[in-house]
Formats: C-alpha cells, sequence, structure tokens
C-alpha cells in the first residue's frame, strides 16, 4: 500500500507541477519543464525532476514522497544530487522530501547531508523537508492548490471542520478539472490518503452527496485499491479481519460522535448482518442523527437498513 501512496503523489505531482512548486518556493512565479526521472549508471528512478526557472534563475528540483520515516534520506538525497548533476552538468539540485505519514512526527527529520574527514567538511547538500499534517488544509482551499486537493485530509485542521474541508476539496476539483478521467483519479486519490485518517467512509458518503460516487468508482486507482483489498484477504483469508474492520470503524464512530456506548451489545448485533449491510452501516454511522435513530436501523428488517444508501 505505501507504493499505491507514492504512485499517487507522483501522478498528481506530473498533472499538477506549478501546485507543488507553490508551496514548496511560497507561490513565486516559476517556469516549469518536466525532466526524464532515470539517472545514470544504476538505472535508478527518483520521484520527480523538475527543470524550474525561479526568479530568473534555472536549476533542477528533486522531489522524494515517503510514505514512512526511513533512516537513510540524507545520504540517499546527497546520492540523487551528485547523480542528476552528471545528467544535467550547469545546474544546481534543489532537493524536497514530502513526508505524509503523521505517524512518524516524532522521528527526526534532518534537513542535510554531510561527511567530515579528519575533522573537515568535505560533502554537504541540503534540501527541505515538507509535512504534509504541518501544512493548513485552509491555506490550500483558499489558495485553490488543485494538485494538493487530494491529500487535504492528512493536513493540519479542526476535527469539527474535517467534514467542511474534504466537501470544499471535493466542489473544488468538480469545479476546477474538466477532464472526467483526471477527476476521476483525483477522487481516488483522495479515498487513498483518508484511509491513513480512517476517513474513507467519510469521503464516500461526500462523494455521493456531490454525485461523484460513480465517477470514483470508474477510477482505475480506485479498482486497483479494491482489487488489492481482495487479493491480500484471498490469500491470508482475512474476510473475517475485513468484518472486524467494518465492526470496529463502526464502533468507534458511533462513540466518537455520541459518547459512551455499549459497545458489547452492539457488536453482538453487528455480528449477525452480513457483508453489504456492514459496509453500508459506516456511512449510517456517519450521518444518521442520533444513537437511537442507528438502533433503530439494526432492528428493522436487512432490506430497509441501508435506508437508501446502496453503495
Amino acid at each position: 500500500m505505501a507504493q499505491d501512496y507514492d504512485v499517487t503523489l507522483k501522478v498528481l505531482l506530473k498533472n499538477f507541477p506549478q501546485d507543488f512548486a507553490r508551496v514548496v518556493f511560497k507561490n513565486a512565479e516559476a517556469q516549469i519543464e518536466l525532466l526524464n526521472l532515470e539517472l545514470p549508471a544504476t538505472k535508478h528512478y527518483t520521484d520527480a525532476l523538475l527543470k524550474m526557472t525561479v526568479s530568473g534563475e534555472t536549476f533542477i528540483l528533486h522531489v522524494e514522497f515517503l510514505s514512512s520515516w526511513e533512516k537513510d534520506v540524507p545520504e540517499r538525497m546527497h546520492s540523487y544530487a551528485a547523480r542528476i548533476a552528471a545528467q544535467y552538468p550547469g545546474f544546481g539540485v534543489y532537493g524536497v522530501v514530502l513526508y505524509i505519514n503523521e505517524e512518524d512526527r516524532d522521528k527526526p527529520f534532518p534537513s542535510f547531508y554531510e561527511s567530515r574527514i579528519l575533522g573537515e567538511l568535505r560533502s554537504f547538500h541540503k534540501f527541505d523537508v515538507i509535512k504534509i499534517w504541518e501544512l493548513d488544509a485552509d491555506d490550500i482551499l483558499r489558495q485553490q492548490i488543485i494538485g494538493l486537493l487530494p491529500i487535504v485530509a492528512l493536513m493540519r485542521q479542526k476535527n469539527e471542520a474535517r467534514e467542511k474541508v474534504l466537501r470544499d476539496a471535493i466542489q473544488q476539483v468538480q469545479q476546477k478539472v474538466e477532464d472526467p478521467g483526471l477527476r476521476a483519479e483525483m477522487y481516488a486519490a483522495m479515498y487513498l490518503f483518508s484511509g491513513l485518517k480512517q476517513l474513507r467512509a467519510l469521503v464516500t458518503k461526500l462523494l455521493k452527496e456531490a454525485n461523484m460516487l460513480e465517477l470514483l468508482k470508474k477510477s482505475e486507482t480506485y479498482q486497483e485499491i479494491l482489487a488489492e483489498g481482495e487479493a491480500k484477504g484471498e490469500a491470508k483469508g482475512e474476510t473475517k479481519g475485513l468484518r472486524k474492520g467494518w465492526i470496529s470503524s463502526i464502533i468507534s464512530i458511533l462513540h466518537a460522535r455520541f459518547g459512551d456506548i455499549e459497545a458489547d451489545a452492539l457488536v453482538t448485533q453487528l455480528q449477525s448482518l452480513d457483508d453489504d449491510m456492514l459496509n453500508k452501516l459506516v456511512v449510517e454511522a456517519i450521518s444518521v442523527e442520533s444513537l437511537e435513530a442507528f438502533q433503530k436501523l439494526l432492528a428493522a428488517p436487512r432490506s430497509q437498513a441501508g435506508n437508501g444508501q446502496n453503495l
């Protein structure tokens, strides 16, 4: 799944290089040219290489996306910089590492590589570190940085504002991205990254409200997510794990919204339902008006429990 995050970010940057550049260079106007990602000798590929001209200076912007913290990042960025300089002589290399997983927030995030021999500095390479969770979602929406909208779920925001942030992001994509295929992939990216915050059910609900759910289902990324989940389930016999995940999500959502609940009794009731009903009830848990109303859904005949929420 980590590879899915990296690939999706590469697609976003390829389609919206100016938006990523706005975040790195604080809205400076830039001329941008996408470059070949393959580096010499090793046949190793970077995540993104852009030929940039900012304030009259031309250089190579090198971006790496990391879905999890890795200790050897400084050494790798230094190695990349040397190969990029060999590939594009005469241009400086401006490195950026973009981290997406807030679970790593307590780890060290060095922004340079240095090598000293006999106390003397012999090698040095500086690069920027951007932590997605430190970006302000409201700023991204206000500036309409479209290329970063699929990852707003990972950005800094108030808990009570999450639904509005996601709804506004969905609306901006709908209004600003004309190509339906690209729009579908952006919604799929939003669905993918929202999983890191346990917000996929909410994204599904909001896309349905915006009449964009069918478009999401047509995207290749969404189909790959489903196929990967099914393959893992078949390989590991995790049908029970999937059901357990749905039940756990429902209990967590209801607890967050309505406080103390009789979790054991609810789990027993939920375990008696089929997979389709459990999937639908995740959305119901988000949108139902009260715990009593949710209990009525459980008590109703199964054919009515979805209340029209056919996903």
